[in-house]
């Protein structure tokens, strides 16, 4: 996907995802509170824009979860040393969703082996437009986002709420990559997480209230 940004077009690099990032998404699926931030990765190709059709994997039998997560694009190339210079590399904020296959990620985890087949695979990553960051408008700490099924509102998060901050995550990532114009980062989302359905109409609502909407196919 490519996006635009103060008048130049920018290909997405590379996509991080962090996991347990919300206390009350963590209690939900592992009954305690914190850890150390949960550091993962999609492909550039999972990327999916609003109005595509989602769907798991063919032949795949089991959960198809959605996580509704607030997604900030890196701005500029370089490593944040802390959480103050870390602020100036928000390029852009949007709405996004971590799509999860629950039942194999939860195999693959008994099993002690990597569970990238269960997050990486093809439109894992579906993605709204993104807002140009404005640190008059957009308060870091205060960003609210909301998922919708068939209308229905599932999951509700608000940035304030996160375990590590958006600030303290783009200093852990900076500890392990030089981070690149057009990365995304997909911050962890909320509880109320739960499994889409043939047909299901996924809504996300983002920060600046504009929403976006894929339509769930495949037969289980």
């Amino acid at each position: 996907m490519k996006f635009e940004l103060e008048g130049n077009i920018i290909t997405a690099q590379r996509v991080f995802c962090i996991g347990c990032n919300y206390a009350e998404h963590v209690r939900e699926l592992h009954g305690f509170e914190e850890i150390p931030p949960v550091i993962f990765m999609k492909p550039a190709a999972s990327l999916t824009p609003a109005d595509e059709v989602l769907s798991p994997p063919p032949g795949y039998k089991g959960a198809f979860d959605y996580e509704t997560e607030l997604v900030v694009l890196i701005g500029k190339n370089g490593r944040a040393e802390n959480e103050q210079e870390a602020e100036s590399f928000v390029g852009a904020l949007g709405i996004g969703c971590d799509l999860t296959l629950r039942t194999l990620q939860k195999e693959l985890r008994n099993k002690a082996l990597p569970w990238e087949c269960s997050k990486a695979f093809e439109k894992s990553a579906p993605l709204g437009s993104l807002h140009k960051y404005d640190p008059q408008q957009d308060d870091l700490e205060n960003l609210t986002f909301c998922g919708f099924i068939n209308g229905e509102l599932r999951q509700s998060g608000n940035s304030g709420n996160m375990i590590y901050p958006i600030r303290r995550l783009i200093v852990e990532l900076s500890r392990y990559w030089e981070l690149q114009m057009g990365d995304l980062l997909f911050t962890g989302t909320p509880q109320g997480v739960g499994a889409l359905k043939n047909s299901d109409i996924m809504t996300l609502q983002d920060h600046r209230n504009e929403k976006f909407t894929w339509r769930v196919d495949y037969v289980q």
